[in-house]
């Protein structure tokens, strides 16, 4: 039965398929966007160092909400958007840091 369901959906044309609304975002302010860009630069660099995939290690929508919301303590951090609880462990205080260096 699943894959008489999947068979189906496959052979449905682009047009026929659901289309998902995307919520609209808020603009991000000049600071939230340097804080973004320096997550992004600090991502990329521990991604090269811990051979990992930088979108695992920071993901870009969590990259934005920790950016928006700018913590300053780890618990603040744990306000700032989904953060998981490995992530939080492995690369907060790094996070922390990152976003402390923005003036």
């Amino acid at each position: 039965p699943i894959c008489l369901v999947i068979r189906e959906a496959l052979e449905k044309k682009e047009d026929d398929l659901p289309v998902y609304p995307r919520e609209k975002h808020r603009p991000l302010s000049r600071k939230a966007t340097l804080r973004v860009d320096a997550l992004k630069q600090w991502r990329e660099a521990a991604a090269v160092r811990l051979a990992m995939d930088p979108g695992l290690i920071l993901p870009n929508a969590l990259a934005i909400g920790i950016a928006r919301e700018n913590p300053r303590s780890l618990e603040q951090l744990d306000r700032a958007g989904e953060i998981k609880e490995w992530r939080k462990k492995e690369f907060g205080e790094e996070i922390i840091r990152v976003l402390s260096e923005i003036k």
